[in-house]
Order: structure tokens, then sequence, then C-alpha cells
């Protein structure tokens, strides 16, 4: 019969930890009271119960973060209140995240031992627990690698937490090695294969980033990077080909990775050289320059409009074929479609003939083509 108890306790606790992901030492001892279990079936099931590996807490984990009285151990041996600094510095958008980070209790002794285990049969708690607990390395390596590369620090967080996150999944506690060394590898693969070149509109294989990778921080120590002639440099080209024993070629992907994409401001700044390079054409009004990248670039409605008036400008060139050469030119000019609109004196002095001539000719060009039928499909423009 006390079998049974002990039985009925043990699966209760069994439900209790695969519902919660944990029990405590109290939820047992009040499990083994509600069975009325003697001290050695009390023993029994705690035994039972840590032997089948479930977390087992000294109190309810009510929070993952520690208060500021909380005592705890901190096995790591990096301080990572400068890694936390630097980011909110970088991105102070990131500040409540980066808090949060810094307030989860790290791991304590043996509990990846317990959670790894856990993780592998289904226990969302410690899955969870062991992503939390490791995000300060994912930020730490983030930051290294947003600093080394100049990469957007946000970007980079991101990255670095997905890998985190399949590190977790995919680690297999009796074959893999420690938690963190393996978690470290999958945070900077996954950045490896997320990370653009500095030419972000541009899509590289992982294979063809991996010489970028490489020069990109021997290139920045030697202050090659932030040069502005980076892209016609030969001394680059022989360096990378010196450091990597690589072809011509390959240097020159290499210096087009690492030259950054040229903003379309920039296609119309006030600096002949970055211009000419692409033929693009500014002007200068009252000293200032007329157009921006918001002017040139065209929106869904001006593209309509554009072909719109394209359309429009063709049809009535059909219509005034419909004169004789002469009327055609004189209402073309009278109106502006080729120059800016005409006088009558100055169409006059164009074809040797009087003002009241110009005017005349005019009058008759414009009855002629309100009497013809196709003239009037252009009452569909207005």
């Amino acid at each position: 019969m006390e079998g049974d108890k002990s039985q009925e306790a043990y699966n209760y606790l069994i439900y209790l930890a695969s519902s919660q992901g944990y029990v405590t030492f109290d939820e047992i001892m009040d499990c083994a009271d509600k069975h009325s279990l003697p001290i050695q079936d009390f023993n029994w099931l705690c035994n039972a119960i840590t032997s089948r590996g479930i977390i087992v807490y000294n109190e309810i984990p009510s929070s993952l973060v520690a208060a500021d009285n909380d005592e705890y151990d901190d096995f790591g041996q990096s301080d990572y209140e400068a890694v936390y600094t630097r980011i909110i510095e970088l991105s102070p958008s990131l500040e409540p995240f980066v808090n949060d980070v810094r307030n989860i209790i790290p791991p304590q002794r043996q509990e990846i031992n317990q959670l790894k285990y856990q993780i592998v049969d289904g226990n969302d708690y410690a899955r969870s627990r062991m992503i939390e607990m490791h995000l300060r390395i994912a930020l730490k390596l983030a930051l290294q690698r947003a600093e080394a590369f100049d990469m957007d620090i946000e970007d980079a967080i991101g990255y670095a937490c997905i890998g985190l996150i399949m590190a977790v999944d995919k680690y297999e506690p009796d074959t893999s090695k420690a938690f963190s060394s393996y978690a470290s590898l999958w945070i900077l693969q996954n950045i490896s294969r997320e990370q653009s070149t500095r030419r972000h509109l541009i899509y590289y294989p992982v294979h063809q980033k991996e010489n970028y990778f490489l020069m990109y921080p021997f290139l920045k120590k030697h202050g090659c990077v932030e040069c502005p002639d980076l892209a016609k440099c030969e001394r680059v080209r022989q360096m990378i080909v010196d450091k990597l024993e690589c072809s011509d070629k390959d240097a020159e992907i290499i210096v087009t990775q690492i030259t950054p994409d040229l903003s379309l401001e920039r296609f119309i700044a006030p600096n002949d050289e970055e211009c000419n390079l692409y033929q693009c054409q500014y002007e200068m009004i009252d000293g200032t320059w007329e157009h921006t990248a918001h002017d040139i670039i065209i929106s869904e409605e001006d593209a309509l409009q554009t072909v719109y008036d394209k359309i429009l400008c063709e049809d009535v060139a059909k219509i005034l074929k419909k004169l004789t050469p002469r009327e055609e030119a004189i209402i073309k000019l009278r109106y502006g479609f080729d120059l800016p609109e005409q006088t009558l004196e100055q169409v006059g002095k164009m074809y040797n003939i009087t003002r009241e001539r110009v005017r005349q000719i005019e009058s008759k060009a414009l009855k002629k083509l309100r009497k013809l039928e196709v003239s009037k499909k252009l009452k569909d423009y207005l």
C-alpha cells in the first residue's frame, strides 16, 4: 500500500515537473506529506526525482531576474558591465533590452548539467532558461563583431540571439563540447552567414565573404577602409594579393565588397569627382543645391503622370500633322511646344510676315483643328 502511495507521489511530481519545468524541495515535501510517506519513502522519492535529472530548486524561481538584494554565484570570467555600457553608447534604444539581460541570474553551479538533458526531453522552461542566461555571451560576441566590422549593433545582436537559439536547439549533451563554447561557435557562425559586406545592396554567399572577413580588420588597422581613394588604390590591391596569395581578380572583388555604397544624395552633391563618376547632372541656385534624393526618386503617381503626358504629346503631334507645315510651325511657336511661347511679332519676324498675317494663319489653323473629329479625343485629357 505504501508502495502505491510512493508511486503516486512520484507520478505527481513527474507531472508537475513536465508542466512547469522544475520542482522545488517544498513541493516534494508537501507531496510526501499529502501521501503520508514515511521517512524512508521520502528519501526514495527525492533520490528518484534527482536521478531522473529533473531540475530541483530550493524555492520557486518566480523570476529569472535578480533583485538588488539577491545573492547568487556568477562563475563568468568576463566583465560584462563594460559590454553593456558600450552597447548602450552605440544604440541608446537598446538600453531596456540590455538592462533586462544585465539582471538575468547567471548560470549557477551544476545548473547547466541539469538543464541540457531537460531540453532534450522537451522541457520549455529549461530551454528558455538556457537561452536567457547565455544572452550576455551573445551580446559580447555581437559587440566584438560590430566594432571589428563597423556593423550596425542592432543587426549584430539580432543575428547573435538567433545563433544562440539555434545552438540551444541543436545541442547534444552527450557528444557536444561545453555549451558556452558550442553556443559561441553557433553565434559567430550565424553572424557571418547573415552579415553583409559594406555593399549592403548586393548579396554575397558565405563562401564569397570569407576573404572579406579576413581582410577587413587588416585593412582597417592600416587605415585603408575609410580612405576615399580605396576603390582605385593599387597599393590596397597588392596588400590583399600578398596577404591572401590570391589573384588580382579576387583582390578586386574584396575591394568592391569593402567599398561602401554611395547614397543618392552623394550622387548629386557638390563634389565634381563623385558626380562625374555617374554622369550626374545638377545645378546651383542661390548657393544651394536645388535637388535632393527625394526630388529625383519617382513615385508611382509621378511615373503614371509621365506616361500620361507622353501619350498626350503624341496625340497632339498626330493632330497637328493635319495642318499645313507652316500652320503647324506657327501653332507650335505660338503655344510653346518646342520653345518658349512666341509673340505675334516674334513669329512674324521669323517668317518675314506681318503680325496680322500671323494672327490670321493661327486663327485659320485653330478653326481647322476644331472641325477635325480626331481632335475631340483631346477632351479626354481635360
